[in-house]
Formats: C-alpha cells, sequence, structure tokens
C-alpha cells in the first residue's frame, strides 16, 4: 500500500502548478525581492534610549515633563585620575581647566562643569563674590591650591559628583542640549569628545582619562551593534554557507538554499524601512533568526528532494515528492513560530514589538520564497543527487527506532527531567543594567566600570518640585520642604 497522499490534495496539487509556471514564478518572485529590498536604503539605526519606552509609558512622560519644564539635556563625562593621586596640583587644576575650555568647543554643548569653572560665592565686606573657583591654575601658590581643595571637598554640590571624596580623582561634565531630530546626532559630540580625550592623553600621559555620560551610553549600543553586525554576520554566514554545502552536497541545490536566505532578509530589511522602523540593538538580530527558518525552511525541500533522488527517481518527481512531503510541516513551522513572534506586540517595549513584526516578515518571507521561488528555481537547475544515502542518514534511521522501541521511558525520563530543572525557576533574576549588555572587556564597559570605581554611578535619579504658585520656590515654606525632602533622601 503507497504512503503517498491521494492526487486530489492540495499539497499533491501545488507542486505541478509550480513547475507548470516556473518562468512565470522566478521573474514575478525576483521582482518581489527588488520591490522590498529597495526600503533598506531608509533603514537608520536609532542610538535614542528613549525608542525602548512606548509613548503613554508614564515614565517616559515623567521625562517629558521633566524636560518640558527644564531642559532636554544629556551629557558627556571626562573622568580624570592623576598619576600624583590628587586632583589639587597647579599642574592637575591647569589640565582641567584646559580640558574644561576645550569641552565647550563639543557640539550642542550648553554647560560644562568641573572643579575650576565651579561658581564659588563669598562676601567682601558689602558685596557677594561669584567668580570661577580656579583661574590660571599654574600660578597658584601651595595655600591658594590648600584653599580650593578646602572649598570643593566641602561642597554638597561637588563631592561624588564632580569630585571623589579623597580627592583622587575628578569629572568635567559637558552637558548637552540635543535637538531631538532623530537619531545620528550624538555621533558628532561623541567624536569630538573622543578626540579631545586622545590629545588630552598625548599631552598628558601620566593622567587617565575615561569617557563616560548619557550621550555615550546612547551612542555605544549603536555602535557595538553596528561593530557586532560587520564582525559577525560575515563569518556566520559563511559558516552557513559550508553547512548547507555539507548537508546538501549539491552546487545547485546550495546555490537555491543561500539565495532563499539573502531574499528573506533582504525583503525584511527592506519592509523596515518602507514601514519606517528604525533598527535597535534589539531588532538588529533579527537577521539571524530569519536565516535559521529559511535554511530550515529550504533545506527540508531540498533534502528530501535529494534523499528520492538518490533512491532512484528523477529530479522532477523528486522535487514533487518533496513538495508534498514538506508543504504542510513547513507550513505549519512557519505559522507557530510567526504566532509566537506576533506575540511580542503585547510587550510594553517597543523595539520587542519590532523585532517580533519584522521577523514574522521575514519569516513568512523565507516561507514565501522556499515554496515558491525555490522549487520553481531548482527546476530549472541540473541537480545531481551525488552517491547513495550516507552513514548519517542510516545513523539517524536507527536513532529513530530506538526511540520508537523505549519511547515509554524517554517521555516519563524527560518530564522527570523537565520536572527537576523547573524547581530552579524561581532562581533567576531579573535585571536591567543596560551597562551590563556589553561585555567587560568592552572600552565603553572599562570606561563606565572606571567612572563608578573611583568617582560614582553614571544614573541619576531626578525630582521635580512644584511649588504650586508663582514665583513660590521663594517661599521660605517651600525651601524648608525642599531642604528637608533632600536631607531624607541622602539618607
Amino acid at each position: 500500500m503507497s504512503d503517498k497522499a491521494p492526487a486530489t490534495d492540495f499539497p499533491s496539487k501545488y507542486g505541478p502548478f509550480v513547475l507548470r509556471f516556473r518562468w512565470l514564478i522566478i521573474p514575478f518572485s525576483v521582482l518581489i525581492f527588488f520591490l522590498c529590498a529597495s526600503g533598506a536604503t531608509r533603514v537608520k539605526l536609532n542610538d535614542n534610549y528613549r525608542v525602548f519606552f512606548a509613548e503613554d509609558n508614564p515614565h517616559l512622560q515623567a521625562l517629558d515633563h521633566l524636560e518640558q519644564t527644564y531642559s532636554k539635556e544629556e551629557n558627556i563625562l571626562f573622568a580624570l585620575v592623576p598619576a600624583g593621586g590628587s586632583v589639587f596640583t597647579p599642574e592637575v587644576l591647569s589640565a582641567i581647566e584646559e580640558l574644561t575650555e576645550d569641552a565647550w568647543q563639543i557640539e550642542h554643548c550648553r554647560r560644562v562643569d568641573s572643579i575650576t569653572n565651579f561658581q564659588h560665592s563669598y562676601a567682601e565686606g558689602d558685596d557677594i563674590v561669584i567668580e570661577d573657583l580656579v583661574t590660571g591654575a599654574s600660578a597658584l601658590s601651595p595655600e591658594q591650591i590648600s584653599r580650593v581643595k578646602e572649598i570643593v571637598l566641602r561642597e554638597p554640590l561637588m563631592v561624588d559628583k564632580i569630585v571623589s571624596p579623597t580627592g583622587h580623582a575628578t569629572v568635567i561634565n559637558s552637558t548637552l542640549e540635543l535637538p531631538g531630530l532623530g537619531s545620528g546626532e550624538r555621533t558628532k559630540p561623541v567624536a569630538q569628545a573622543r578626540e579631545m580625550a586622545d590629545a588630552f592623553r598625548a599631552k598628558y600621559p601620566d593622567s587617565e582619562v575615561r569617557l563616560s555620560g548619557g550621550a555615550i551610553i546612547s551612542y555605544a549600543f549603536s555602535e557595538y551593534t553596528q561593530r557586532d553586525t560587520v564582525a559577525l554576520t560575515l563569518p556566520m554566514y559563511l559558516l552557513v554557507v559550508v553547512l548547507i554545502g555539507v548537508s546538501v552536497r549539491s552546487i545547485g541545490a546550495s546555490v537555491g538554499a543561500i539565495l532563499v536566505i539573502i531574499m528573506s532578509i533582504g525583503t525584511a530589511f527592506g519592509m523596515a524601512g518602507w514601514t519606517g522602523l528604525d533598527m535597535t540593538a534589539t531588532t538588529a538580530i533579527m537577521p539571524t533568526v530569519v536565516m535559521t527558518l529559511a535554511v530550515a525552511d529550504s533545506i527540508h525541500i531540498l533534502v528530501t528532494m535529494l534523499a528520492q533522488m538518490r533512491d532512484g527517481m528523477s529530479q522532477r518527481e523528486a522535487l514533487l515528492e518533496s513538495l508534498r512531503v514538506n508543504m504542510n510541516p513547513v507550513f505549519v513551522t512557519t505559522l507557530t513560530t510567526c504566532i509566537g513572534l506576533l506575540t511580542m506586540n503585547f510587550s510594553g517595549v517597543p523595539p520587542l514589538q519590532d523585532f517580533g513584526n519584522l521577523t514574522a516578515l521575514g519569516v513568512l518571507a523565507a516561507y514565501f520564497y522556499s515554496i515558491v521561488f525555490l522549487p520553481a528555481l531548482i527546476s530549472v537547475i541540473p541537480i545531481k543527487a551525488r552517491g547513495k544515502s550516507g552513514g548519517g542518514e542510516k545513523a539517524l534511521g536507527r536513532l529513530a527506532e530506538r526511540v520508537i522501541a523505549h519511547r515509554a521511558k524517554l517521555l516519563w525520563g524527560g518530564v522527570l527531567v523537565t520536572l527537576a530543572l523547573a524547581v530552579f525557576i524561581p532562581k533567576n533574576d531579573f535585571r536591567n543594567d543596560w551597562i551590563k549588555w556589553l561585555k567587560e572587556g568592552t572600552p565603553f564597559r572599562q570606561d563606565v566600570d572606571f567612572m563608578r570605581e573611583h568617582i560614582s554611578g553614571v544614573n541619576a535619579i531626578e525630582f521635580s518640585v512644584p511649588s504650586g504658585e508663582a514665583d513660590g520656590i521663594n517661599n521660605p515654606e517651600y525651601l524648608a520642604k525642599v531642604e528637608e525632602f533632600a536631607d531624607w533622601f541622602r539618607q
């Protein structure tokens, strides 16, 4: 009795249909690919951390309100640790004074804070004098240096923010007011800051200077995403190509599978551009997932076809049989994968939603090209099935027989192992420290850890405390409440 499905079912009818219209299907598929992929030129890599929050997110709304009330700003921090172990020397203060002046040249810079330009106020007779704390540092006497140190280390606005409590490290903080016109606006300020840091190191080799701050953190995610894409994607694709060649052992079949991968990823990227979706550190992993499904879909069809050819079928008969056997499994795989990906739309993180939608599009594209374009293409390429069934296929057959023979033991054994591992689920710790997204060995991570070690962390909590009335911030009762809150929060 034959195990083939009746000729009246859809999979049996679909194969002959594709082969009949193959000379229309091939150019049509290529046209679809180019129309979709042309949108890839519109794709931009978004380096703004705000993209991780939906517009109705209460935390983002609070930030918007804070920025509308005060100002919209990010910062670039130059963390400086002199070799002598103290920033309170004429040479180091002179270097800080110089770097403070240079930091004003960073694009979009609206303010620079450091030890030297701290606005120190003091009484002189009946007058109140407000001036930069340090001017002409190289000419300061030891007594003047000692006075500067005393003022700085007793000033709450300086300690743990601009200078370490021990005075061995300090920060030059360049505050940026970005226009918010789109992605890429941090590129030039970060590049300028890096040039300044390099120039400082060359001029003062005994002092160590590192970069940190919100603008650096945001830029680092896009920078390392681009770097990883260039460094890892090509070797990964080459490895996949080699594995495809080893699996199918046919140049024509390998070319078909590779084209399916390229067209699937290109279609997904292009659709991102046409739909206005920016790439982020999260959505950048989409090509890897799409490639995995594209390889699986195409390899299922090709390997089954080649196996049938090795058993004596002609190329046409083997291709038709492969489509009949694999149509339903590939469709179910695609459907369930897309459903799983689309459930990411329930996430409150927009990049996860974008990742789910783009990857689902790529998976659908992989399905389309695997069951429409690939069979049509393979039908016009002469394919040779090399040799008989290999040892690998025989080994898998023997493994399948053993699994069937011991199915009860394997089933209950698997259930027990799953339950045993599930006991450790409560030990999972959910964290969202963005800094730890990057490896400790990366320059960015080293700089942030350096900043944390010598001065303070790079994250901040800001409170807006409205007085509720015009000029209310001058009300003594209001000021007393603010001071009371500040004292409580410091504890």
